[in-house]
Parts: C-alpha cells; structure tokens; sequence
C-alpha cells in the first residue's frame, strides 16, 4: 500500500496509543517514529490539557504538534506557543462553574493548558476518583482556586468536564462530560 498521501496522524492516548497500565508499548513506540521518519506529523488528540501530556509521547523525537482539551488547542512544542486556542466565554465559564458548585461535582476549568479545580474538590478526591491512576493524575496535574482567580480577563476556558458521582451513590467517579 502506497501511504505518501499521509501527511498527519492523530492518535489518541488513553486505551489506544497507550496500554491500560498507561505505557507505549515498543512496538507502538517503532511504528510512531517510522511514520516520522517517512516525514508525516505525528500527534496526540486527546482531552488531555497541555501540563497533562505524557512525556512518554512527548519525548519521542519528531513530535512537534499536541492536540488536546478535545480539540481546544493546537500547541507547538517547537515555538513554544499555541498555534490554535477555542475558548469558552468567561460569562458561559462562571455560570457553569456556579451551577458545579452548587452540586456534589467535582470538576474542571481549563485554562492555558492546566486544569483547576476547586480546593474542597480536591479534599474529597478518594470520593470523586476511586480509580488510583485517575485520582493520582488529577491531583498531580490539576491547580486549586476558584474560577474568578485564574481565569484571564477577556479569555474563558478550553473545556469543562465534570465527575458527578450518581444520586445513588453507587457509581462514583465515573465520567459525565459537560462541555460546550
């Protein structure tokens, strides 16, 4: 099969690019750096923010380009800025950020590339993720205020996921995304 048509290719991370145990596989890792070597762009497409990219992926020579928060942003890694940055309004940004705070939610606001999340969410982060990588992942990449601290005047946000664990209580942690 003839692939000099390729110019790019998006992977995603989690459950695709990388195993369960959130490693890239060597062989992975090989066919990433043939495509690069063939001369196509090679870059993760993920809801990852920017300070949540894995340096596994990161670090392979060639990766210039990272596509994250779903699509807000388009960092190069090369110029060290973003090329492409979508923003939620600010207005749209504190409404959602009173409506989370009003329920038993934990959740994000992503600004610049980095997460925040409120300061009492992260008191209960054994509640809102029983999952050890994701628990361990959210408290390692995620900053603590509130919306009207870190929110750039003029700006707004680049996603607002949320985990609302069930009105049953049973299924906590699992994923419901609100984003616009």
């Amino acid at each position: 099969m003839d692939y000099s048509a390729i110019r790019l290719i998006g992977l995603d991370l989690d459950g695709t690019v990388f195993t369960a145990d959130k490693r890239i596989t060597p062989g992975t890792k090989r066919a990433i750096g043939d495509a690069i070597a063939a001369g196509i762009e090679v870059l993760p497409a993920t809801g990852r923010p920017l300070n949540g990219m894995p340096e596994e992926f990161t670090g392979i020579p060639g990766v210039r380009y990272l596509l994250g928060s779903n699509g807000a942003f388009v960092w190069d890694t090369k110029a060290q800025k973003f090329l492409v940055h979508h923003l939620i309004p600010t207005p749209l940004v504190l409404k959602a950020y009173d409506l989370f705070t009003a329920c038993d939610c934990c959740f994000e606001v992503y600004v610049n590339g980095r997460p925040y999340t409120p300061e009492d969410r992260f008191r209960r982060a054994d509640y809102y993720f029983p999952d050890p990588f994701i628990r361990a992942y959210a408290l390692r990449t995620g900053g603590r205020g509130k919306a009207q601290h870190f929110l750039p005047s003029g700006g707004g946000e680049e996603k607002r996921p949320g985990d609302c664990p069930e009105s049953s209580g049973t299924d906590r942690g699992q994923r419901h995304p609100h984003q616009h």
